[in-house]
C-alpha cells in the first residue's frame, strides 16, 4: 500500500515477517539462556582507626567500610555492581573478579575521647542516596538476574 508517497505495509504482511523473522532465529533452551542469579547476599561494616597525638591529645583517625559479599556464580567470567543514585540508575558497572566488593561508607577524624563522631549520620546519609545490585557476567556475555537494589551501609544477611 501506498499512502502520500510513503510504502506502508498491511498487517497482514508484517505478521507474516515477523514470524517468519521468529522462525529464523536460533532457539535457546530456558537453561542457556539465563544464567543462575547471584545468592547469599550479605553485608557488614567494618571500622578501621588509628591512634595518634596531636598537640598533646589522643587523636582517632577513623573510617567504616560496608563490605558486600555473595556466593560466587560458577562460570562467571566477573561480577558487575550496579549503581542506583537519587538521581536514578548509573550506567556504569564496577567490575569486580571476586567477592567481597567494599566501599568507604563514613570517616572522620577527631579527638578519640569523642568516638566515631557522626558516624551514624554518615551511614544514614549514603545509605538514602545509593544503593547498589549485583549481576554476574559469563564467559559468553549472557548476564545473570541481578539482585535486588541493596541499600549501601546497611548491614544484612539473607537466608539459605
Amino acid at each position: 500500500m501506498r499512502t502520500k508517497g510513503r510504502f506502508r505495509a498491511s498487517p497482514l504482511f508484517a505478521s507474516a515477517a515477523a514470524l517468519v523473522l521468529l522462525s529464523l532465529a536460533p532457539s535457546v533452551p530456558a537453561t542457556q539462556a539465563e544464567a543462575a542469579p547471584v545468592t547469599g547476599l550479605g553485608a557488614v561494616l567494618q571500622d578501621e582507626t588509628h591512634e595518634y597525638v596531636a598537640k598533646g591529645q589522643a587523636q582517632l583517625r577513623w573510617q567504616t567500610f560496608w563490605v558486600l559479599d555473595w556466593t560466587p556464580v560458577e562460570g562467571a567470567r566477573h561480577h558487575e555492581i550496579r549503581y542506583k543514585t537519587a538521581e536514578g540508575t548509573s550506567r556504569k558497572v564496577k567490575v569486580v573478579d571476586k567477592p567481597p566488593f567494599r566501599l568507604e561508607v563514613a570517616k572522620g577524624d577527631n579527638p578519640k575521647a569523642k568516638g566515631l563522631v557522626a558516624r551514624q549520620v554518615q551511614l544514614d546519609t549514603v545509605g538514602s542516596l545509593l544503593s547498589v545490585r549485583v549481576v554476574a557476567r559469563a564467559t559468553d556475555g549472557r548476564t545473570t538476574a541481578p539482585s535486588p537494589w541493596l541499600q549501601v551501609g546497611l548491614p544484612f544477611t539473607t537466608k539459605p
